[in-house]
């Protein structure tokens, strides 16, 4: 029979270790999100025109539906053509 005792330390620390991995993995995907928001929101600056889930495709090596989804997680418009001619 296992003691008591020790079976409630061994929760409390299962408890305490799974909060804080779910912590550390929170501040990973909050991170990556700050960085996949960069990517779309800078994805206008290279150079020529073209719809910006082409921009995201290229600036990520996306696929095509994926860069599309991007852009539309943080409410852009995929099919906007950004960039200047000339460039």
């Amino acid at each position: 029979m296992i003691d008591p005792v020790i079976n409630a330390a061994f929760l409390w620390w299962l408890l305490v270790y799974s909060l804080q991995r779910t912590r550390r993995m929170q501040e990973q995907i909050d991170k990556d999100e700050r960085t996949l928001w960069g990517v779309v929101h800078n994805a206008r600056r290279p150079p020529g025109r073209a719809p910006l889930w082409v921009k995201v495709r290229r600036a990520t090596g996306l696929g095509s539906t994926s860069a599309d989804e991007l852009c539309r997680r943080f409410n852009k418009d995929p099919d906007e053509v950004v960039g200047t001619e000339g460039e």
